[in-house]
């Protein structure tokens, strides 16, 4: 068997997807095999996925269109290596990029995945670090399971999907696949419940080249709907944060977080989960889901005296917070951002296109004086005889 099991899904990506598996080709690690699990694609895909002949490529095609999550999920089914890595097709490798990431999670076995640094490529292939993306994943210094569970929590992903590199006996205890309900931030979820029972390490070097486009054949993109997809998926995950966590995980990790540092029983916990929520206010659309639990929360017997016994809970202050979030806060807000940058655009067209008009204006005034000049000329007097005459005469 092969020490790495390679996933590539692809739907539509004839544009990219040769060099992407030139990439893997080209490893400088050879043990591996690659999966190409191609989602019912309409373009010459498969005739460029078939144009390979290596015998480490696993070539997979489905008969019905289901997304990524699901495409990964058959790799995921297929692999046999100790390890899984993953690339999308429109993405490429340094050549060392595996080699590097085997010699690390064979020397410390006790983490559950390894990621590195990306190189941020347009759809010409030239590097762009466009900022927001490139800071993304690119500033995040390494942390422990706690602070990165905060991070995500906080803060959402950071990690970039085609860089990794998993151990398969990690993923087997976490459930090694996608839950098809967090398209696109599918990868994040799984982030979350890997870091829940094992550390993971980032290198400090740049070995994957990820493209970041508007096309409709990206997984993720950096439009509009976009981001409207990313924050209701993130909406949802966090929402279920705390789900898959014993009572002691969630001690052990959160607990510096707690209001009343000594809670214990399965209630005090609730609360405890219901606060973290309401008071994650990075975005304040993320209130909802902590009033969303004090909902559940205030209909279980006992619930509001133990809060305003250990809590300093004020049911009067609690209502006071409906009418300060709004669970479409993010989402209108970004809309009306990206409303003023296209209000911003076409104001600066208007204007271009003013002086554009003015110079033509003034340049037909030019014309016009000109002409009168000759008009009122009295060569042009004189001549008008012989014009007529040769217009008669050419008919």
């Amino acid at each position: 068997m092969p020490k790495v099991s390679i996933i590539m899904p692809n739907h539509n990506g004839e544009r990219y997807i040769k060099n992407s598996i030139q990439s893997v080709l080209d490893q400088t690690f050879t043990d591996f095999e690659l999966i190409i699990v191609d989602d019912f694609s309409s373009d010459n895909s498969r005739q460029i996925i078939d144009s390979f002949s290596d015998k480490r490529i696993i070539k997979y095609y489905s008969n019905k269109n289901r997304h990524v999550a699901y495409t990964v999920n058959i790799g995921f089914a297929m692999a046999t290596g100790d390890y899984i890595a993953r690339i999308d097709s429109d993405d490429k490798w340094a050549s060392d990029k595996l080699e590097k990431q085997v010699a690390f999670m064979n020397d410390n076995i006790e983490y559950g995945a390894c990621f590195t640094r990306v190189h941020i490529i347009d759809d010409d292939g030239n590097q762009t670090d466009e900022k927001s993306i490139y800071d993304l994943f690119t500033l995040e210094e390494n942390k422990g399971q706690k602070e990165w569970l905060h991070y995500f929590f906080e803060n959402g992903n950071c990690l970039c999907n085609p860089s990794v590199l998993m151990r398969k006996s990690a993923l087997e205890r976490i459930g090694k696949y996608y839950n098809i309900s967090y398209v696109p931030a599918q990868d994040f979820e799984l982030w979350t419940r890997m870091l829940r029972k094992f550390p993971i390490y980032i290198l400090d070097e740049k070995l994957t080249y990820y493209r970041w486009t508007d096309s409709e054949s990206k997984i993720s993109g950096n439009d509009l709907s976009s981001e409207i997809a990313f924050f209701n998926v993130h909406t949802m995950i966090k929402r279920n944060f705390f789900n898959d966590m014993t009572d002691e995980e969630f001690i052990n990790f959160f607990r510096e977080d707690f209001v009343n540092y000594n809670s214990k029983t399965n209630l005090e916990l609730e609360i405890e989960k219901a606060y973290l929520l309401l008071n994650s206010v990075k975005s304040t659309n993320m209130r909802w889901l902590g009033l969303e639990a004090f909902e559940i929360l205030l209909h279980k017997e006992g619930a509001l005296e133990l809060l305003e016994k250990n809590y300093n809970f004020n049911l009067c202050e609690y209502y006071k917070l409906y009418r300060n979030s709004s669970l479409y806060d993010t989402v209108v807000k970004k809309t009306l951002e990206n409303l003023e940058t296209e209000k911003r655009g076409l104001e600066i067209k208007i204007k271009e296109d003013k002086e554009y008009l003015d110079f033509y204006k003034a340049e037909v005034e030019k014309v016009n004086f000109e002409l009168k000049k000759i008009l009122n000329s009295s060569s042009w007097k004189l001549t008008e005889p012989l014009r007529k005459f040769m217009k008669i005469f050419h008919k």
